[in-house]
């Protein structure tokens, strides 16, 4: 799944379907085995693949995007399910996710890596915004 040596977060960053609020069987299964923490945002592009959005992490200064963090419960078995339900072009990768008058945290975010066109891309940075 492209972990870093020696990096295990207990966060996950969730930007697309997995959010509150979506009717999706997988985002009911991660609010019943994690305690959501709150908005959250994430240095990186996010494209509209059309049911679903995929983020590619960025470096550039006004390349954000927002999404949800999780502290995991349970945590290899329900990553084992989530890495399921994304899939072979959604890799999950450590990312820093930031929140509002809080520290920085180390979370998983699921990036997608196939080539994507920049016409795609969701400008707000925001899938709930865009959908």
């Amino acid at each position: 799944m492209g972990l870093s040596r020696g990096a295990n977060p207990s966060r996950l960053f969730v930007y697309g379907t997995l959010r509150r609020g979506f009717v999706n069987p997988y985002a009911r299964y991660l609010a019943e085995h994690a305690a959501w923490l709150g908005a959250a945002r994430l240095a990186g592009r996010l494209y509209d693949l059309g049911r679903y959005p995929g983020l590619r992490r960025s470096s550039g200064p006004r390349d954000w995007v927002t999404g949800e963090l999780y502290r995991l419960r349970e945590t290899p078995a329900l990553l084992k399910v989530l890495d399921e339900y994304e899939g072979r072009d959604f890799q999950r990768v450590v990312a820093i996710a930031r929140r509002a008058g809080r520290p920085s945290v180390k979370t998983w975010v699921y990036e997608y890596r196939p080539r994507v066109s920049e016409t795609r891309r969701i400008v707000s940075g925001d899938w709930r915004l865009h959908s």
